[in-house]
């Protein structure tokens, strides 16, 4: 392992919901007619959430297993009903780049009543195992980032909130209300490897984890944080969830694929953790109007039902191993007694 070194990838994704949009139902998206009107539109700005260029889809294990049909990412063949059912976002093409110490993109999701920024950043040097977490920390940190051709003293929080405020304004309405506090996930993984791999279970990859999963200094490592081996035996990789993040630890075998296989997981999770927070944010708003003995307006209820429904199923999984990290059952359990509640409130 002396002479193991890896170049390393994360992403940051920050998502706002607006509930007010929902309960006082003035949003653009929040009913299926106003959602389908924008869909039907086929807007220039706005791609699907596989699209890697407008109009150019690419192939996305996170969606093609979420839509249960391989072949609707495959064809581009997802219409306005599905895309609302399944409460599928909008991709933004926003057209900003990103200049730094690393390679870095920004992807924008437009939910109906949430705006999601993913950014993703590549470090473009390797290190030692033992070096990661503190790298890719001061990456995440760093405050020589760029916008397009803008000075390089941006951080990631700034680029992310003025990217959120723009969406928002753009695509959900001019009168947002007040914006809940901002989730953010983060997720890492090394991506490229010159040497052998240490596996979990090396004292030096265990205390790596849980500053990957969290962007932060290495840490002290609990076993209860690291998520079972799927069934998956092939290409099982192994996830460390820690608060709001998660690690990636590949096998060996992953990097033999292709030469982006690990980076591939990494943006199927990034999709899947920008899910989430948006789905959620619905739910925690529909459970807490319900309990407080809130109404929920009628033309909305569409939208609750929907978000509460792919909840549930995200967390159930399936037989085909669809959801086969653990991921979206371990994020999605606390929420039970509160899906429970919508469902049988709706």
């Amino acid at each position: 392992m002396p002479n193991t070194v890896c170049r390393a990838a994360f992403s940051v994704t920050w998502t706002t919901h607006y509930p007010d949009l929902i309960g006082e139902p003035r949003g653009r998206l929040v009913t299926r007619d106003g959602f389908t009107a924008q869909f039907d539109a086929g807007s220039p700005e706005l791609g699907k959430p596989w699209h890697i260029t407008r109009p150019e889809r690419h192939w996305n294990r996170f969606w093609s297993s979420y839509l249960r049909r391989p072949e609707l990412v495959r064809k581009d063949d997802v219409d306005a009903d599905m895309a609302w059912t399944r409460v599928v976002p909008f991709q933004w093409w926003h057209r900003e780049s990103l200049a730094g110490p690393a390679e870095a993109e920004a992807k924008v999701l437009v939910y109906p009543a949430a705006i999601a920024v993913s950014i993703t950043v590549v470090a473009t040097e390797p290190w030692p195992v033992g070096q990661l977490a503190d790298a890719l920390a001061t990456l995440r940190k760093a405050t020589t980032w760029a916008v397009g051709a803008g000075a390089a003293n941006r951080n990631l929080d700034g680029i992310a909130t003025e990217l959120t405020a723009a969406a928002a304004t753009r695509f959900l309405g001019a009168d947002l209300g007040a914006p809940e506090p901002v989730e953010v996930y983060t997720v890492a993984a090394p991506v490229e490897v010159s040497g052998d791999l240490p596996g979990i279970g090396d004292p030096i990859v265990n205390a790596c984890l849980p500053g990957l999963a969290v962007l932060g200094p290495p840490g002290d490592f609990d076993e209860r944080r690291l998520l079972g081996a799927n069934s998956h035996t092939r290409l099982v990789a192994r996830y460390y969830l820690q608060s709001q993040g998660h690690a990636i630890w590949p096998p060996a075998v992953l990097f033999t694929r292709s030469a982006d296989s690990v980076g591939c997981l990494l943006h199927n999770h990034t999709d899947l953790a920008a899910h989430l927070a948006a789905l959620t944010s619905t739910a925690r708003w529909a459970a807490g109007a319900i309990t407080n003995g809130t109404a929920i307006p009628p033309p909305v209820h569409s939208l609750v039902e929907n978000s509460v429904s792919r909840l549930a199923e995200l967390h159930k999984g399936d037989r085909q191993q669809t959801y086969r990290s653990g991921i979206a059952k371990a994020q999605i359990e606390p929420l039970l007694p509160q899906l429970l509640t919508v469902d049988a409130a709706m």
